[in-house]
């Protein structure tokens, strides 16, 4: 927990309806050691189950079940959240980002049966289904997921993971950038991403935006 963060900063909203499964994980999750108050201890304990960190060898050892968890949600560099949402929307100019807040190039499964409510056309063929979100904050949350919970981004995650690790401090945008050659298939994708990157940090390569800022 960053201390210069309040309880009111913690956003439930992220977790899905407690049921008793969860319950019996929470109750099961001893905390106290750590000198978090209850809301902070519940948070940490939700977002540990949320990453399906629920194997005994992590609730009966919880120094590896938060170090896990730093493995799973460690913070994106907002540099790097910035340029590939500068990437794929165009600054934000894309008529995906003004008709759909969607500014990450957020596609539907092509199984799903198509709901304007929750998803968009905007190329001219009508083909490529977007998803549709009700506010830009939604489409940051929703890709924040995308970057920790989903398992096509495993390499970002344990190369943050990584990073963490070696440099004990922040990791840069650039840092995990340079250790993925293979980020993405779209010829010339990483190197714009670099170039766009290079908007959000200043001359040394540290970050210029916060996520409040955001």
């Amino acid at each position: 927990i960053d201390n210069s963060y309040s309880d009111k900063d913690l956003d439930f909203s992220i977790f899905k309806k407690l049921t008793n499964k969860e319950k019996k994980y929470l109750a099961k999750v001893n905390l106290k050691k750590y000198h978090l108050n209850k809301t902070q201890q519940t948070y940490i304990k939700r977002l540990a189950y949320k990453n399906s960190l629920t194997r005994s060898a992590y609730t009966n050892n919880t120094d590896l079940l938060l170090t896990m968890l730093i493995a799973s949600v460690d913070t994106i560099p907002v540099s790097l959240f910035l340029a590939q949402a500068k990437e794929e929307s165009n600054m934000a100019q894309s008529k995906a980002a003004y008709t759909l807040n969607n500014l990450f190039g957020t596609q539907i499964p092509p199984n799903k049966k198509f709901n304007s409510e929750t998803m968009g056309r905007v190329c001219a063929s009508g083909t490529v289904r977007l998803r549709k979100f009700n506010s830009l904050y939604n489409t940051f949350k929703f890709q924040l997921d995308v970057f920790n919970v989903n398992k096509p981004m495993l390499l970002i995650k344990n190369n943050r993971f990584l990073l963490r690790l070696k440099n004990k401090k922040n990791i840069t945008g650039q840092s995990i950038l340079d250790e993925m050659p293979g980020y993405a298939e779209k010829g010339g994708y990483l190197n714009r991403l670099k170039h766009a990157l290079k908007k959000f940090v200043n001359s040394k390569g540290t970050e210029i935006i916060n996520y409040r800022d955001i």
